[in-house]
């Protein structure tokens, strides 16, 4: 351990000492955050593989620090020069680097987000490209999806798809400083998807095919059964909470859900076509303590999905609940090998 000194059992000369740790506001400090974008920490461009991380306590959004600060030391001796007391004042910095302690000087690196617009963005091929995002599911060209182009740092907004006469696209330069980038269609109602370009092998009005999977809102309720009586179903009391987490069985792709959420309503987004999903839900207590939960894999029939407007997912509750981490982990070995009833599937619900 760094800026620890460990003196042992106190000794008499110096139980009449008294060591104090002082910093002034006026003094100087150097702070660095990563990620951030401008002065605003943000972490979308950190994320990494996303499983059931919640559960264990751990952050998916992972911030690191840099610091740099003087701290002034003082140990007064009260019984010195005839009790007239002494005092002896240093100073010494502290440094700290990705987090840690850190003695010996480093050198500050930065994470930013990808700047947006300037320069880079202005400066664009004489060439002209059109850029479609197709349904993946119909084939259809689609109407306002948001085109933009990224290079390491840089992001560049092109526009938006409308129709041209013959389809949706947007017909637009790009920027040339890079020549190995990347397209991004992206919007509310669609999964975002990446496309990588090089402008040497593009052709003047070549078109640019992104697929794209269309999304549905909707929202949702989750309702607890008992683990050994699962007839009768009751709303989730103020003090519990659900952690669930919806992932596709065939794509990159998971929903994280905390229920009740803090917006307004709780809404989920699903693909607009047949779909399968694991759905993995947790039932905590006010000591986020394990006391249930559901894990089952579910299909999406698209024609069902269609006409529903809410979602009602079920979660079983162990009673009584489980006293400590062994109980819990033998809550976890049952939820897995657990028979669920099909009447306690997801269910879509109309109006």
């Amino acid at each position: 351990k760094k800026f620890i000194w460990d003196i042992g059992e106190k000794p008499k000369e110096m139980e009449d000492m008294i060591v104090n740790f002082q910093y002034n506001p006026s003094w100087p400090l150097d702070l660095n955050v990563r990620p951030i974008d401008g002065d605003i920490m943000y972490s979308n461009s950190g994320k990494g593989l996303q499983e059931y991380l919640y559960f264990f306590c751990v952050n998916i959004y992972h911030f690191t620090y840099d610091t740099y600060f003087p701290v002034m030391i003082t140990i007064q001796d009260t019984k010195s020069l005839d009790g007239n007391g002494y005092s002896f004042s240093f100073v010494i910095p502290v440094s700290i680097d990705h987090n840690e302690a850190e003695k010996d000087n480093f050198a500050r690196t930065d994470f930013t987000a990808p700047d947006v617009g300037g320069d880079f963005c202005s400066q664009k091929t004489f060439d002209t490209y059109k850029i479609i995002a197709v349904d993946e599911r119909d084939g259809w060209t689609m109407e306002g999806v948001n085109i933009s182009y990224e290079c390491v740092t840089k992001r560049c907004y092109l526009g938006t798809t409308s129709f041209d006469g013959i389809e949706y696209g947007l017909t637009t330069s790009i920027p040339s400083a890079c020549t190995g980038g990347f397209i991004k269609a992206s919007g509310d109602d669609i999964m975002t998807s990446v496309k990588p370009v090089f402008l040497d092998e593009l052709e003047d009005m070549q078109i640019i095919r992104l697929p794209v999977r269309k999304m549905v809102t909707l929202e949702y309720e989750v309702v607890k059964h008992g683990l050994n009586n699962s007839f009768f179903g009751r709303e989730i009391p103020d003090d519990e909470n659900i952690l669930m987490s919806i992932k596709s069985n065939s794509i990159n792709y998971t929903d994280f859900k905390i229920y009740p959420g803090y917006e307004e309503k709780n809404t989920i987004r699903l693909f607009e076509d047949d779909h399968s999903y694991y759905v993995d839900i947790m039932l905590l207590d006010k000591n986020d303590t394990l006391i249930g939960g559901f894990k089952y894999n579910w299909s999406v029939n698209y024609d069902e999905l269609m006409d529903a407007k809410k979602v009602i997912f079920h979660v079983l509750e162990k009673i009584p609940h489980p006293k400590d981490y062994e109980e819990q982990a033998e809550l976890l070995v049952t939820l897995q090998n657990y028979t669920y009833p099909t009447s306690l599937m997801p269910t879509l619900k109309g109006e």
